[in-house]
């Protein structure tokens, strides 16, 4: 098999929040987010075992929720990343997330989610860190561009 020419690295990705599934009122957070996990989806299943066989019987059921977790540089900006997801936490908003991994492109986007625990921070003095934090949509599914 030969070797793949395609890969990318996430530092040109572009992730956009926003409160319509059509992205009519967007904001390109790309400027102060710094990572993007994505989990969930797993299909449950349940077997059974019969008399006589080595093998289950395998049936399958609905899809897990999704969730994709932002990482984000704090600022105190109202248009960056954790002070949108304070809001929206607030406000129990519906939100909507686009994300093109390399900054153009495919992209996925989330279903519309919610983000259900708001943004924490942390830090320690004497340290020359920047003050990082993350939120974490929850949503039923994630769409791959064609």
């Amino acid at each position: 098999m030969t070797q793949t020419t395609g890969a990318m690295s996430w530092e040109d990705c572009k992730v956009e929040i926003a409160t319509d599934a059509a992205f009519t009122y967007k904001t390109d957070i790309s400027g102060s987010t710094n990572k993007i996990t994505t989990s969930g989806g797993e299909i449950e299943t349940a077997k059974a075992y019969t008399h006589g066989t080595l093998t289950p019987l395998v049936g399958y059921g609905a899809a897990a929720e999704r969730t994709v977790e932002v990482g984000v540089v704090y600022s105190e900006s109202a248009t960056e990343g954790f002070f949108l997801a304070e809001s929206y936490y607030t406000n129990k908003s519906d939100v909507w997330l686009r994300v093109y991994p390399a900054g153009t492109g495919k992209y996925f986007t989330t279903s519309v989610g919610r983000i259900m625990s708001p943004p924490q921070i942390e830090g320690e003095a004497g340290k020359p860190d920047y003050v990082v934090t993350s939120f974490t949509i929850t949503c039923s599914t994630l769409t791959w561009s064609s």
